[in-house]
C-alpha cells in the first residue's frame, strides 16, 4: 500500500493509480478507504466502469445493498457488460 500511496502523492489525479489503490483497499477489507479512492476516480472520469464495479463490490461486502443497487443502475448506463457481471454477484 505504501507504494501506491506514494504514487498518489506524486500523481494525485492519476485515475489508474487511484483505482489500483482503491482495489487494494477492497482486497484488504478496508472498505471506507476503498470508497474514498474509487469515488475520486469516478469524479475524475465518470465513465470509468471499472471504478463503479469495484465501488459496487465494496458496498456489497459492507452489506449496503441499496448503495450497491444505485451503483448497478449507473453501471447499466455506462457499461452493460460490467453491469451484467456485477448483477451476477448481487
Amino acid at each position: 500500500i505504501a507504494h501506491f500511496q506514494e504514487a498518489v502523492r506524486l500523481k494525485p489525479n492519476d485515475e489508474h493509480v487511484l483505482q489500483e489503490l482503491g482495489i487494494v483497499y477492497v482486497y484488504k477489507a478496508e472498505y471506507e478507504n476503498a470508497i474514498t479512492y474509487l469515488q475520486r476516480v469516478i469524479r475524475l472520469k465518470p465513465e470509468n466502469g471499472g471504478a463503479y464495479w469495484f465501488l459496487g463490490i465494496t458496498y456489497l461486502k459492507m452489506g449496503d445493498r441499496p448503495q450497491a443497487q444505485q451503483v448497478y443502475r449507473t453501471l447499466q448506463r455506462i457499461n452493460k457488460d460490467l453491469a451484467a457481471e456485477f448483477a451476477a454477484r448481487m
